[in-house]
């Protein structure tokens, strides 16, 4: 009986030293900008569209910093060296959008999880923007040298089908458990004999180079 009582006393240390760890990155008394993301690129904030949603127009520019998923991102803006927010002065950010890989807890083993591309409920990330603290990380410039150009380059051209919802494993005819289970998540419609569908924005291939099609099938 001791030992159990110490494995629980363990491991709810263990769990709240987690939960800790987890928002670690929220300061008292700090505000945070909301800021939603639906597709992979470059965003770019200016001084205007920051001051109208609540920052002070006389932030140091230094000391922002931006979150997601209680990790800090690593931003651009130009002309903050001076500490001052000019009206010429740009955030830049590399915003992507949101994927299913928190889901995996969901699942009754994660290894169930359909595929990590697409999120159950939501395709739009967020990012958390505050100030008025430590300087916050930012990107690093390189010098590239000009070069030889080259024959070819790596590209890779995505599908992710969300027409339909796959319900996972079937234990007795309509019956599925009530736990996210192996195989469940967004798919395409069902097909039984032939599925045909179309890659967009595939150029012209180099013929030194083999191209390599995936395709993951649930059923």
């Amino acid at each position: 009986m001791i030992f159990y009582r110490n494995l629980v006393c363990l491991f709810l240390i263990m769990l709240c030293y987690s939960a800790e760890a987890q928002f670690e990155w929220i300061k008292e008394n700090t505000p945070y900008l909301r800021i939603k993301t639906h597709q992979n690129g470059i965003y770019y904030l200016t001084i205007s569209s920051l001051t109208q949603a609540g920052m002070p127009a006389q932030t140091d520019p230094r000391t922002l910093q931006l979150f997601r998923r209680g990790q800090e991102q690593q931003i651009l803006i130009s002309g903050e060296s001076d500490g001052s927010f000019d009206t010429e002065d740009t955030l830049y950010f590399y915003g992507q959008r949101n994927d299913g890989s928190p889901d995996s807890s969901l699942y009754q083993q994660s290894s169930y999880q359909l595929h990590p591309w697409l999120n159950l409920h939501s395709d739009t990330a967020v990012y958390f923007l505050s100030w008025g603290n430590q300087n916050g990380v930012r990107m690093t410039s390189q010098n590239v040298l000009p070069s030889a150009s080259a024959f070819f380059h790596q590209e890779q051209a995505s599908i992710y089908f969300h027409e339909d919802y796959a319900n996972g494993k079937s234990y007795f005819g309509e019956l599925y458990s009530s736990k996210f289970d192996q195989g469940e998540g967004w798919c395409s419609t069902p097909f039984y004999r032939s599925y045909s569908f179309t890659i967009n924005n595939i150029h012209d291939a180099y013929t030194g180079v083999d191209a390599t099609l995936e395709i993951q099938i649930v059923g």
